[in-house]
């Protein structure tokens, strides 16, 4: 296998781990809102605190320790003290998300304990999967195979929990054993490969965390205006109050999530572009961003001709606040899909990692303040506003930075 089949590999099976993730909540939405439209907003509540976690336990190791173990000779004794390192400093990231937890239960009534708790236990099952060592050691074809099956799994035994016992807890339960299905298996496969066992190694959770946290500011800061603001909005709202808004959210992150798998083919093509310090590279860059931004905004001008017929055929229903919050959230389309190929494409190359990482802080410290202010004079639209505007200033202000720079 050539080097470039083996990133294309990689990149696609990484696609559909995340994939598998966001299209799983995508396929259950129609069935609850058919049958158990009471629990809809509760269930996609716990799926937001469980993908915000998710990023939390993950943290940057997935970059860190995927460059890491993938050097060549690397011994199995390190390969083992940072699966074991890694694995004490994901349980000691979970220890922070249930203290913050904790806090935001005692000041926050409005939070429902049990589901918003299965909640990080989800998202904390998910961050636990080893995906760094499976990258690294180019078996990543393995662990998605494990969780897509678990994603199939979980689908018809939820129809049938649904069906028999009809309770939120009972799904939420089957989300939580599937997933520590998932990662038991993980583990197996892993010290199989490795002969890892938790004798004998050198545990150093603190200097792993060190390493990681450079990849990790940008999607921590990022995440709190993505990942985290749903679950800020719901410090405020009832989930039951925010499920069509909930509904919308999961709709164009998956939309938005299936343009990025698709452009990860071009991603290369980008990298080499934004790493040669030429004119000719620069204005290359940036036609190509010019033609994928207009290719967007077609796909958000077809988004707001269909919405409402599609969410009648996808919700077996009419049309409700749920189209009016998919039309207005389309509009993060194009801002969200330029800004990755712009980081990904010209700032990272660049290292120019303290430009991306403070813009984010920025952005996502200003989307708490200016969603509760919005919030206040146009109540779940303000919050729906503020995500539209983060995400354009996001991008306006990468892409002016970009425009200045000359080739040199």
């Amino acid at each position: 296998m050539t080097i470039k089949q083996q990133i294309l590999g990689n990149g696609l099976s990484l696609g559909l781990i995340y994939l598998s993730r966001l299209i799983l909540p995508l396929t259950l939405i129609p069935i609850l809102n058919n049958y158990h439209s009471d629990i809809l907003g509760e269930f996609l509540y716990f799926l937001s605190w469980g993908l915000w976690v998710m990023t939390l336990i993950e943290f940057g190791f997935n970059v860190s320790l995927t460059r890491r173990l993938s050097r060549d000779g690397i011994a199995k004794k390190k390969i083992n003290n940072a699966i074991a390192s890694t694995y004490v400093a994901k349980f000691i990231l979970f220890t922070i998300a249930l203290c913050i937890y904790f806090i935001m239960s005692i000041f926050l009534q409005i939070i429902d304990v049990q589901f918003v708790f299965k909640g990080i236990i989800y998202g904390f099952l998910m961050g636990l999967m080893p995906i760094f060592y499976f990258h690294s050691q180019h078996k990543i074809h393995q662990l998605m195979l494990i969780e897509v099956i678990s994603s199939v799994i979980i689908l018809p035994l939820s129809i049938i929990l649904l069906e028999t016992v009809g309770k939120l807890s009972a799904l939420l339960n089957l989300f939580i054993l599937i997933k520590l299905a998932a990662n038991v298996l993980a583990y197996i496969l892993m010290s199989k490969f490795t002969g890892f066992t938790w004798n004998k190694n050198r545990i150093k959770p603190l200097s792993y965390l060190k390493n990681a946290i450079l990849p990790f500011k940008t999607r921590v800061y990022s995440s709190i205006y993505t990942g985290f603001f749903p679950v800020y909005v719901g410090f405020f709202l009832e989930p039951k109050m925010m499920s069509s808004f909930l509904v919308a959210e999961k709709v164009i992150k998956g939309l938005t999530a299936l343009i990025n798998q698709a452009a990860l083919s071009v991603f290369p093509v980008f990298t080499r572009l934004g790493s040669k310090k030429n004119n000719q590279a620069y204005h290359n860059l940036k036609r190509y961003l010019i033609y994928i931004f207009l290719v967007m905004c077609i796909f958000v001008v077809i988004i707001q001709v269909s919405s409402a017929s599609l969410v009648e055929l996808y919700l077996y229903k009419e049309p409700n606040d749920t189209t009016s919050f998919i039309n207005m959230m389309s509009l993060i389309i194009p801002p969200i899909s330029i800004s990755s190929f712009l980081v990904m494409g010209f700032y990272y190359p660049r290292s120019k990692f303290k430009f991306v990482n403070d813009l984010t802080l920025y952005a996502g410290v200003g989307s708490l303040i200016l969603g509760y202010s919005l919030y206040l004079y146009f109540g779940l639209t303000g919050f729906v506003t503020t995500i539209i505007i983060v995400e354009w200033a996001v991008f306006i202000f990468l892409a002016l930075n970009f425009i200045k720079y000359n080739g040199n």
